[in-house]
């Protein structure tokens, strides 16, 4: 089988985030956004610093665009480990949950990045029910239900405390599934 190589863009630091890590990432199809994350040196050792800034990096050009800034106080709060999708039915990014910090707070909040207006906005999820706070969930875009399904997670440390429920966003709402088979 081939093996995937990887190369370096020669100028595509320019405008990077810093070095970081458990950022949230997502694709359109033609850029890849991150969100957050945990600060990092180049050995890859954990810092002490975490991020709330939105960035896209376009591989066809090559190059990094701020979307929204570090410390920006409409967009969530700083934060790592966090779930985060792009939805192509009103292009936007979604984030959702993640932590404060390794032992801080565990988020259950929703944000969404608007790609046309460049604002963030907290979805009042329809006042119904909506996944519980939760780190390391994963969410991804689903074409047949036209929304975001988000599934697993921690809800604190151990493994008592994962998550094994399946949601789905569409629009602002967060509708709980019961799948027949779950991994």
């Amino acid at each position: 089988l081939p093996r995937a190589t990887t190369s370096i863009v020669p100028g595509s630091n320019v405008g990077a985030p810093s070095l970081r890590f458990w950022g949230g990432t997502a694709t359109d199809g033609n850029r890849m956004f991150i969100f957050g994350g945990r600060s990092s040196d180049a050995a890859g050792n954990a810092g002490s610093t975490y991020f709330n800034g939105l960035y896209a990096f376009d591989p066809v050009a090559g190059t990094w665009a701020t979307l929204s800034a570090e410390g920006d106080p409409t967009a969530p709060s700083a934060r790592f480990r966090c779930a985060m999708a792009y939805d192509p039915i009103t292009n936007r990014i979604v984030v959702f949950g993640g932590r404060a910090n390794p032992t801080g707070t565990i988020f259950g909040d929703t944000y969404a990045f608007d790609l046309n207006a460049g604002t963030w906005s907290q979805l009042a999820v329809g006042g119904g029910a909506s996944p519980s706070p939760r780190f390391d969930a994963r969410m991804a875009s689903d074409l047949s239900s036209a929304g975001l399904v988000l599934f697993g997670g921690q809800q604190g440390n151990g493994a008592a405390t994962r998550a094994g429920d399946t949601w789905v966003l569409v629009g602002n709402s967060w509708l709980q599934l019961a799948p027949t088979t779950a991994p």
